[in-house]
C-alpha cells in the first residue's frame, strides 16, 4: 500500500485543482468586469499590439496583457477570454503549492491544511479569475521556487523572469529566491553563486525581451501604488485576509482582528524564526527545504528597505500575494520541525480554514464591489437603445464605471453608443444616459433626468434624458 499513497495524494491533489479551478471559472463567467481590467484592456490591450508597449503603466501587466490579448484573438472578448490567464495560473498556482510542500513536509495533515488555506484564501481566489498578473506572477514564481529546490536552475530561472513580466511586484521575492540559493545550495561557494547565475540569466533575459519596450518609459512617479506606512498596510493585508463579505464569520469581529494582529502574527513568526533555526542546525543534508523560508525573510527584508531607501510604499494587499503564499509554505515548514506543537498548529490552520470558507462568493471582487452591476446595466441600457442609429448615444459615467461601461460597448457590440471618454466631474447634461454616484440621484432628478435603475449596495443610479 505504501507506494500507492503517493499516487493517491497526487490525484486528490490535482482533484482539489480541477475543482478550485471549475468555481473561478464560474466566477469569470458571471461575475461582471472591473474598473482595473477594463482599464488595462481599453488602454493596452484593444488595439494594436503596441498599445501594450508604447507606455509603462503600474496597471499594465507586459506579460499578462500579451497572454490576455493572445486569448481574446483566439476565443473573442468576453469576461471569460480576458481572465483566462489567471484561470489558468490559478490552477498551476495549486500543483506548485502542492508540489513544494510534498517535497518540505511530512505530515499530511499539515500539508493539507497549508493548501487549503492557501487555496481558499479570498484574495488569493480573487486573482486566480481577475484579469490582473499578480496571481499569475505568484504562480510563476510558485514553480520557480519548486524548481531551484529540485535543482532545475535554468527552468527555475526563465519561470522566474515570466514572475517578473507577469507583475513587478515579484522583484523582492526573486532576490529573495537567489539569496536562498546561495545561502542554502550544496557544494562550494562557487559553485552556488554559478548556479544562482544559472537561475538570474534566463531570468533576466526572458524578462528583458517582454518588458523593455514598456520599461523603457517607466518614471520614478509609476510606482505610486502601495501604502505609505508598515502597519496600516499590515492592518490591510488581514482585512482583506479574513473578511471581504458581510459574513463576519468566526474570526471576522474587531476582537479577533486585534487577536490575530497583535497576538497570533507575532506568535506565529517567533515560531517559524525558532522552526527554521532547529531544522536548520538539525538537518545539514536537507537545508534546501528552507529556500521557501529564507526567500520570504529575504522579500519581507527588501519590501523594508526599498520603503526608507527608493520611498516605494508598503504593498497592498494583492501585492503582497507572493508573500502569503510564501508565509504558509513556511508556517508548513516550521510546524513539520517542531512535531510537538503539530496539532495545536493543525487546530489553528483549521480555524483560518474555516474562515476562509465562510468568506467565499461568487458575485463580486473584494477589491472592486462597486463594479459588480456593470454588466447588469450595460445590457439595461443596450435594450433602451434597441432601434436607435449607430453612434447616435452619448452616455455620461461617474469614473469608476466608465472603463467598464467602455469594455461593455465593445463587448456586447452596443453600435448605438458613442465611445465613452473619461470627463471628471462627470457631466449631467448633454447626454441621452447617466451612469452616477446614489448621491446624486437628486441632481439627476433636479435636472428632469428619470432614474431607470438604482442599487444601494453598489452606490449607483442610472438615468436618462429621454421621455
Amino acid at each position: 500500500m505504501a507506494p500507492v499513497r503517493p499516487r493517491i495524494e497526487q490525484a486528490a491533489a490535482l482533484g482539489w485543482a480541477l475543482a478550485r479551478l471549475a468555481f473561478c471559472t464560474y466566477r469569470a463567467i458571471h461575475q461582471s468586469i472591473t474598473i482595473d481590467e477594463a482599464y488595462t484592456f481599453n488602454q493596452f490591450i484593444h488595439g494594436s499590439w503596441w498599445n501594450i508597449y508604447r507606455l509603462y503603466d503600474a496597471n499594465n501587466h507586459v506579460l499578462y496583457s500579451i497572454l490576455a490579448k493572445l486569448s481574446i484573438q483566439l476565443f473573442g472578448l468576453s469576461e471569460l477570454s480576458i481572465r483566462l490567464p489567471s484561470l489558468i495560473g490559478g490552477f498551476f498556482l495549486t500543483l506548485g503549492v502542492f508540489q513544494i510542500l510534498k517535497i518540505t513536509t511530512t505530515s499530511i495533515p499539515i500539508r493539507w491544511m497549508a493548501l487549503a488555506g492557501l487555496s481558499l484564501h479570498p484574495l488569493l481566489l480573487d486573482f486566480s479569475i481577475a484579469a490582473r498578473g499578480y496571481g499569475l506572477s505568484v504562480a510563476f514564481v510558485v514553480w520557480a521556487v519548486y524548481f531551484s529546490m529540485s535543482r532545475r536552475y535554468a527552468l527555475g530561472g526563465l519561470l522566474l523572469g515570466l514572475g517578473l513580466s507577469a507583475n513587478l511586484t515579484a522583484i523582492f521575492p526573486a532576490a529573495g529566491l537567489l539569496t536562498a540559493v546561495v545561502l542554502l545550495d550544496d557544494g562550494s561557494w562557487r559553485d552556488r553563486l554559478r548556479n544562482v547565475a544559472v537561475i538570474a540569466a534566463p531570468a533576466q533575459t526572458v524578462f528583458f525581451l517582454i518588458c523593455f519596450g514598456a520599461l523603457r518609459t517607466a518614471e520614478r512617479s509609476h510606482f505610486y501604488v502601495g501604502i505609505p506606512e508598515l502597519g496600516p498596510a499590515v492592518r490591510d493585508l488581514l482585512d482583506r485576509s479574513i473578511q471581504i463579505t458581510r459574513r463576519s464569520g468566526l474570526l471576522g469581529s474587531e476582537t479577533a482582528r486585534r487577536v490575530i494582529l497583535f497576538l497570533m502574527i507575532p506568535a506565529a513568526a517567533v515560531f517559524i524564526a525558532i522552526g527554521s533555526a532547529i531544522d536548520f542546525v538539525r538537518d545539514r543534508q536537507g537545508r534546501r527545504r528552507l529556500i521557501p523560508v529564507v526567500t520570504l525573510g529575504i522579500a519581507i527584508g527588501g519590501t523594508v528597505a526599498g520603503h526608507y531607501v527608493l520611498s516605494l510604499n508598503y504593498p497592498e494587499d494583492r501585492m503582497a500575494l507572493h508573500l502569503l503564499v510564501l508565509f504558509g509554505l513556511t508556517w508548513a515548514i516550521a510546524a513539520e520541525a517542531l512535531p510537538r506543537f503539530r496539532w495545536i498548529n493543525i487546530a489553528l490552520a483549521l480555524l483560518l480554514v474555516v474562515q476562509f470558507g465562510t468568506q467565499m462568493q461568487t458575485g463580486y471582487f473584494a477589491m472592486w464591489p462597486e463594479d459588480q452591476g456593470d454588466a447588469s446595466i450595460a445590457a439595461l441600457l443596450k435594450g433602451q437603445c434597441a432601434g436607435r442609429p449607430d453612434g447616435s448615444v452619448k452616455v455620461s459615467a461617474y469614473w469608476p464605471h466608465e472603463s467598464t461601461l467602455e469594455f461593455y460597448r465593445l463587448r456586447l457590440n452596443i453600435t448605438q453608443w458613442r465611445e465613452l471618454l473619461w470627463i471628471d466631474p462627470m457631466p449631467l447634461e448633454g447626454h441621452d444616459f447617466y451612469v452616477a454616484p446614489l448621491t446624486d440621484r437628486s441632481k439627476l432628478e433636479g435636472r428632469g433626468i428619470r432614474v431607470i435603475y438604482s442599487n444601494q449596495m453598489t452606490d449607483v443610479v442610472v438615468g436618462t434624458s429621454w421621455p
